[in-house]
């Protein structure tokens, strides 16, 4: 593998799993958006000029609900495009087999020129 081999894998490893990163962010703020509509409109709105205010908890209980699924499902598929993205794009180390493209800075691999796990020297021949 080539400096310049070694570039253009990361920096495709990392736009794809942007890119799906970008896409399912949308995909779910999508659904977010239609599942909180939904449910408002399903919901009586009481008339806070006429009618008391309703206890808390509920409310607590639904918001903490809220959170931990918008938290799941903006954080598994973040972690589910980076490695899917650095499975089938990214580079291994012929030694110890250990992804380089995006566990690692590319800078600091490029600079130095072995891998940062078990010190293989990554490049052959000369600079590129």
């Amino acid at each position: 593998m080539t400096r310049s081999e070694f570039k253009s894998a990361a920096r495709r490893t990392y736009w794809i799993g942007l890119i799906g990163i970008i896409g399912c962010t949308v995909l779910m703020a999508l659904a977010l958006y239609w599942f909180m509509t939904s449910t408002i409109q399903a919901e009586k709105q009481p008339n806070l000029a006429t009618e008391p205010v309703p206890d808390g908890a509920d409310g607590a209980r639904y918001g903490i609900l809220i959170g931990l699924v918008v938290g799941a499902s903006f954080g598994l598929p973040f972690v589910l495009f980076m490695t899917l993205s650095n499975r089938f794009f990214g580079l291994r180390c012929p030694n110890c087999h250990r992804y380089i493209t995006l566990r690692c800075r590319p800078e600091i691999v490029l600079e130095s020129g072995h891998c940062p796990f078990c010190h293989t020297k990554l490049f052959e021949g000369g600079e590129d």
